[in-house]
């Protein structure tokens, strides 16, 4: 609580000063920009920080729009998209939602192919199976020894009830990768 209360209440904590000295409310959907100083746009910081806070007094909801609105701000912020995914606060459904409104650059198509393949797979999920996605970033990006990737991997078989693959993957990381 005492994070939230020095982020302050609503949205007036968001507003950003202006060259000019005044104050202007953040522009949702803005790609992430540098200053003139070289400093990074904070703002998505600020709503991570927050759904952080949020989720933590199990408030649901309001960590959700948090992590939402950094994502729409930034959809480089990889830690927003891994605690909406990997602290299960939407369903599936939701999570592609969010996937789809992410307005993402020419040269970033590589992490919007990377979060599909951590979106939640489901039972019925026809890309479970093959995962082209994770052919994409092996060949074309050239990630195939990427970690990362290599977990995909497990956790794909493992959700396909494939115990003996998804058990080797992850023995050959922890063998070769951690001696």
């Amino acid at each position: 609580q005492e994070c939230l209360d020095l982020l302050g209440d609503g949205e007036d904590a968001y507003y950003v000063a202006r060259k000019d000295g005044g104050r202007a409310a953040p522009e949702l959907g803005a790609q992430f920009v540098f200053n003139d100083d070289g400093a990074g746009d904070y703002r998505a910081a600020v709503y991570f920080i927050r759904g952080h806070c949020m989720e933590m007094l199990d408030h649901k909801n309001g960590a959700v729009y948090c992590y939402k609105t950094a994502l729409q701000i930034d959809p480089c912020h990889t830690e927003a998209f891994e605690r909406l995914i990997e602290g299960h606060l939407m369903d599936s459904g939701q999570e592609s939602e969010v996937l789809q409104g992410l307005q993402f650059g020419p040269n970033e198509q590589w992490l919007r192919l990377l979060y599909q393949c951590k979106l939640t797979p489901t039972p019925t999920s026809a890309a479970l199976e093959g995962q082209p996605e994770l052919h994409v970033l092996e060949t074309k990006y050239r990630l195939r020894d990427n970690l990362q990737l290599k977990l995909l991997k497990a956790q794909r078989e493992f959700h396909l009830h494939n115990f003996r693959k998804a058990t080797a993957i992850t023995s050959r990381m922890i063998h070769e990768e951690d001696p």
